[in-house]
């Protein structure tokens, strides 16, 4: 009798409520998927077919711990050990970890670490915590890879991250964060090996599978796709992943039903809750006003009206908001941006009740620090900041990076105090804040609009990257004004 494939056999064995913990460590363990990750991602075996990488996978430098205790090895790769003991550092536990030599060219050994991550938001930074794993299995090499008078034979290494449930904005993406270089003084021309820690996070969510993105992305979330039966990943695992299984091995395959039984009863008890909070941080995050994302909930998961409050109050006011909320202070070389305060209204007063500043913005002149206070209240959890100087706390301006769905992108908005004019302050901000949306929400996409008078905002623009896109209109809120404007674009890969 033929043996059963690793991946059946986790199925078969998993317990369906601890499915996304132990299973789906034993299912992405499997050589032939290992193969397909290592390809997509590990710089030296870009030019190695995934046979050629299985077989190193396989064969090379595997430490032999059954995974099974009693049975013949299957095709999962046993891996080094999954816990990291350091003398005086703790311990770590890995999902995953293995040895490969690349197959091709000079022979390299890299030491490999593959995390399956379900929350998105566990309340820190996820790229911190793969920089932390990376250090450590440097470390760990210590007295085994490298001794301390011979630092040359460091192994590099990598920790890979399959982010189950990512946000819109990191769907369908795969992001590689490294060691580079950079020279401060002089022109160093010299050697040095630095390249040593590689962190790769791949964003999948529920509609991966249906191939939005790269084929890794489309083979991943057949293999944890909540919508597909057992019989449907067979199928596309066979037709469009070239992973063909012998008849047996193929029905064996379909016992991957226990998969799909997991993640339906994971779906029922936690992942619609969990859903709910996801489409709360993220729209959040992009600056979706209160009122859209309420009807954006009660819309994908039928909520009502009082139902969709509860969920916004619970998950959009609490620990996770608070963490956005800590994430909106950037820095500078001569300011502080900041979230608006009711203790700004007095300093934003100074240009939002000027003629002057007012005179081509689409917001009306404010008559009073109320009708100030009143706009500052209004703002929400919109992604407003106000310049304030570095050296007194002053607050000289405001900009803002609001997502417009009619456009399918993110504008940027900016007001100075005038007496604060022609001093660069507002292509400082303006850099800071496309940095800042580009880093901490994902934004690629961005556009901004002047009056043709106001040939100064247009110069910020292009000092900002900016390309002139076409001629327009825009209007104040109260239609009583329009002006003849200049749209501009940026594109950021």
């Amino acid at each position: 009798m033929k043996a059963k494939t690793y991946l059946t056999e986790a199925v078969e064995t998993a317990d369906k409520k601890a499915q996304y913990d132990s299973e789906a460590k034993k299912i992405v363990s499997d050589k032939g998927i290992l193969s397909w990750i290592a390809q997509y991602t590990v710089e030296e075996l870009k030019d190695c077919n995934r046979d050629e990488i299985a077989a190193a996978i396989e064969g090379v430098e595997v430490a032999e711990v059954p995974v099974y205790p009693g049975k013949k090895k299957t095709e999962a790769i046993t891996g080094m050990s999954t816990v990291d003991k350091v003398p005086n550092e703790g311990e770590v536990t890995y999902d995953i970890r293995f040895y490969v030599i690349t197959p091709k060219g000079e022979k390299i050994k890299l030491i490999l670490n593959i995390e399956i991550q379900r929350d998105y938001y566990p309340g820190y930074d996820l790229v911190t915590r793969a920089v932390f794993y990376c250090a450590r299995m440097l470390s760990a090499q210590l007295d085994t890879e490298f001794t301390a008078d011979n630092y040359d034979d460091i192994k590099k290494v990598y920790s890979i991250w399959l982010c189950l449930d990512s946000p819109q904005y990191a769907a369908d993406t795969i992001t590689e964060y490294r060691i580079g270089q950079k020279k401060i003084a002089g022109d160093f021309n010299g050697r040095a090996r630095y390249d040593l820690l590689s962190v790769i996070m791949i964003g999948l969510d529920e509609k991966s599978f249906q191939k939005k993105g790269t084929p890794l992305h489309g083979l991943l979330g057949t293999v944890f796709s909540e919508e597909l039966t057992a019989e449907e990943k067979v199928q596309i695992l066979n037709d469009d992943y070239g992973m063909k299984p012998t008849r047996e091995m193929e029905g064996d395959m379909k016992k991957m039903g226990g998969l799909g039984d997991a993640i339906e009863e994971r779906g029922i008890q936690r992942g619609i809750e969990k859903g709910i909070q996801i489409l709360i941080l993220d729209n959040l995050e992009e600056g979706i006003p209160k009122e859209r994302i309420l009807i954006k909930l009660k819309e994908k998961f039928q909520l009502t009206q009082e139902q969709a409050e509860e969920r916004f109050e619970k998950y959009g006011e609490g620990r996770e908001l608070n963490q956005i909320k800590n994430m909106r202070n950037i820095e500078t070389e001569r300011l502080l941006l900041r979230p608006l305060t009711q203790d700004d209204a007095n300093d934003v007063f100074q240009w939002a009740g000027d003629p002057i500043v007012n005179k081509y913005m689409p917001y009306p002149l404010h008559k009073s620090v109320q009708q100030t206070e009143e706009w500052i209240s209004s703002l929400g959890d919109k992604n407003e900041f106000c310049f304030c100087l570095k050296d007194s706390g002053k607050v000289i301006g405001a900009g803002s990076i609001t997502h417009k769905e009619e456009y399918d992108s993110y504008e940027l908005g900016y007001n100075l105090n005038r007496h604060y004019w022609g001093m660069g302050y507002a292509t400082e901000a303006a850099k800071a804040l496309i940095k800042w949306a580009y880093q901490n929400i994902g934004v690629r996409d961005f556009f901004a609009r002047h009056a043709n008078a106001n040939k100064a905002s247009g110069n910020v623009l292009k000092k900002c990257g900016f390309q002139f896109e076409h001629y327009g209109q825009y209007s104040r809120y109260d239609a009583s004004e329009i002006f003849e404007a200049s749209y501009y674009t940026l594109h950021l890969e």
